[in-house]
């Protein structure tokens, strides 16, 4: 077994768990002790994370609709199912389960916080580490609020658009069946969070990463429809403040200020030098993962590593955190039936 103590973390929802794990181990008496030295986070949503209202609206929308057509439908039930799922409901700081529905947090988030504020909020008796894929600067990724991100029109749909997400009182989408009336999706009181410096939405599939409005408009094609161009395709997904958990995302201004050192809950941490795609693995944060790890078992006057540069690089994609990776692969070989079948 050996004397030396563990490293203990995850990335994505996967540092939340292990985070309430190891608590949970030192409060219930009749759990082993968890022998860990080091917990890590890797653009984890300590403070929540961001889906778009406008896209989870949208999803929904098509799936009730189309959810039983020939070709689409299995690629629909899975995203709206994804949304719906414990793991993005734990995750999201807003979930809507249908269209109409008002953004909230969903009653597994409220439970799930609720246990990890009754095992203290953090584990104690270990360092506490994590990264950001996104920037400490508060500098955004570019994405203004209140702008169409994609619009299609066509066989299914009528003048249906979603529109990126700014603070206030604002309609984030129109959605219309061809044949239907319109729904009008609106939010009130939620910050200008998909320009938020962070880890952006990745979604590879067969098309490509079409990150989360570019997801949208993959289906709005799939589904007959002509999409305009210049779609924005992505947004932020985890914000800094909430990777390295310095802030509170319901803060317009938090997300874009800059994160002090001292603002963390976490001991240390390290922020990307871009905003990039979530879970991203990058030669700046591992390296400072590794020089944290095992600087924490070496004397005192170890320099640590200079840098990490490894003679064969492994091949590091973008992942995203809400699909695993067996499910992404079976993700997009849906939407490749799909845009076959339609």
């Amino acid at each position: 077994m050996g004397q030396a103590r563990l490293t203990v973390g995850g990335f994505s929802m996967g540092g939340m768990v292990t985070r309430y794990a190891l608590a949970k181990m030192e409060h219930d008496p009749s759990l082993p002790d968890h022998e860990t030295s080091t917990y890590l986070s890797y653009d984890s949503p300590h403070h929540g994370g961001w889906f778009p209202v406008a896209l989870q609206a949208f999803t929904h929308f098509a799936t009730e609709y189309w959810g039983d057509t020939d070709g689409v439908a299995p690629v629909l039930r899975q995203l709206s199912g994804l949304l719906n799922s414990p793991a993005a409901k734990q995750m999201a700081r807003w979930h809507i389960a249908k269209a109409g529905d008002t953004p909230k947090p969903a009653p597994e988030r409220a439970e799930f916080l609720q246990k990890l504020d009754e095992l203290g909020s953090w584990p104690r008796n270990l360092r506490k580490i994590g990264v950001a894929n996104g920037v400490d600067s508060g500098t955004g990724n570019g994405i203004k609020g209140d702008v169409t991100a994609v619009r299609g029109d066509g066989e299914t749909l009528r003048d249906t658009w979603l529109k990126t997400q700014a603070q206030g009182d604002q309609t984030v989408a129109r959605l219309q069946k061809a044949d239907g009336a319109p729904v009008s999706v609106r939010t009130s009181g939620l910050p200008d969070i998909d320009g938020a410096p962070g880890g952006v939405f990745t979604l590879p599939s067969a098309a490509g990463d079409t990150g989360s409005f570019g997801l949208a408009a993959l289906l709005m094609g799939v589904l007959g429809n002509k999409v305009d161009p210049d779609v924005i395709t992505t947004s932020c997904f985890i914000p800094s403040i909430s990777a390295v958990a310095a802030g509170n995302i319901d803060d317009p201004k938090a997300l874009y200020r800059p994160i002090a050192s001292d603002a963390s809950a976490l001991d240390a941490f390290k922020c990307a030098g871009r905003n990039e795609g979530h879970t991203v693995m990058t030669e700046e944060l591992g390296s400072w993962l590794v020089n944290e790890i095992v600087a924490a078992e070496c004397p005192p006057g170890w320099a640590g590593f200079t840098a990490l540069r490894p003679a064969h690089p492994p091949p590091y994609s973008l992942r995203p955190s809400l699909v695993p990776p067996s499910t992404s692969s079976s993700l997009s070989g849906e939407v490749s039936r799909a845009r076959r079948a339609v």
